[in-house]
């Protein structure tokens, strides 16, 4: 195949390529259109919340917002449960992600017997997200039984943000 060249202005009322290789750094903030609506694996919107209780106390009942969407549309791409002490004996916790507050998972995470920072992840029935939306993570029903309780819940969420 051989190339033509054209030194100079070419004006072009309309040009449809098959294919197109622009050079590196040539497309900048300022030629995308505000309101193009560019998907967050192009542009790194892309959030990682978290919580965490201590890790020197055991764990106690909490409700705490982790996160608030800020773009038009996203959603809870996956979910991390763990902790830093294991529980012993039957000592018993859950853990549940909430949004708006309704959970998002299909059951919630036991975390009563879990080896210390083996991650558990639970399975994420409502992910979809629209600005506005509040996540949450609710520890609950801790109970000691005859052991001793879990330290340094923590839960780690990754969420995607398309522009606002």
């Amino acid at each position: 195949m051989s190339y033509s060249t054209i030194n100079g202005t070419v004006q072009v009322e309309s040009l449809v390529p098959i294919s197109i290789t622009l050079p590196s750094g040539s497309v900048t903030d300022s030629n995308i259109v505000a309101g193009a609506k560019v998907a967050y694996t192009k542009c790194g919107q892309k959030f990682q919340p978290c919580y965490r209780s201590s890790g020197s106390s055991s764990v106690a009942n909490d409700r705490q917002v982790i996160h608030v969407v800020r773009g038009a549309t996203g959603s809870v791409v996956s979910a991390r449960v763990g902790v830093t002490t294991a529980a012993t004996g039957n000592a018993a916790t859950t853990v549940d992600v909430q949004k708006n507050g309704t959970t998002i998972l299909s059951a919630t995470v036991s975390v009563g017997t879990t080896a210390a920072y083996t991650l558990l992840t639970p399975t994420i029935s409502t992910s979809s997200l629209v600005v506005g939306d509040v996540l949450e993570v609710v520890v609950s029903g801790v109970n000691a039984g005859t052991g001793t309780l879990a330290k340094g819940v923590f839960v780690v969420l990754e969420v995607s943000e398309d522009a606002a």
